[in-house]
């Protein structure tokens, strides 16, 4: 389709309506070329990555977001994710990890744990009560967790 609109085509027929006087008609079709700009590059994006993003917030016009710089949670099931659900029966491997899929803590809050992260891998040791080990908007949720053994030492 030689007539389809790309985001070339858009930044120049932005770039030459703003250099001549504008009726109001031209200044309705500049506004509606403004919004579909970083759509047109997230299809771009889509393209090139398999995935394009456009961030639209209260007030502002939307914007393309960097797909190589995006992490995003599904947690609306019609989107894909399905919420987990506690683990009735967890699997417990060489090395005394657990899996986790969200719930109540599971030991005490002065108990030493590490845990394994979904989103960025991270993992790391501290008390039970430092971590949120339910799974909700906005948290990277524990997967994984062992209890570490008391060496001894007092606290």
């Amino acid at each position: 389709m030689t007539n389809k609109l790309t985001a070339e085509k858009c930044r120049n027929a932005i770039e030459s309506i703003k250099l001549r006087q504008q009726s109001i008609r031209e200044e309705i079709y500049l506004q509606a070329l403004e919004i579909a700009l970083p759509v047109l590059e997230a299809q771009e994006d889509a393209e090139k990555y398999g995935v394009g993003f456009v961030v639209c917030q209260s007030g502002q016009q939307p914007k393309r977001a960097d797909p190589t710089k995006v992490t995003i949670s599904f947690t609306d099931a019609g989107l894909g994710y399905a919420q987990p659900q506690p683990s009735t029966n967890p699997q417990i491997d060489n090395d005394g990890w657990l899996d986790w899929g969200g719930g109540e803590r599971p030991v005490s809050d002065s108990t030493l744990v590490e845990v394994r992260l979904q989103r960025d891998g991270y993992q790391g040791e501290d008390n039970a009560m430092t971590w949120d080990w339910t799974w909700r908007d906005g948290v990277d949720p524990i997967i994984a967790y062992r209890v570490i053994e008391n060496d001894g030492r007092e606290g």
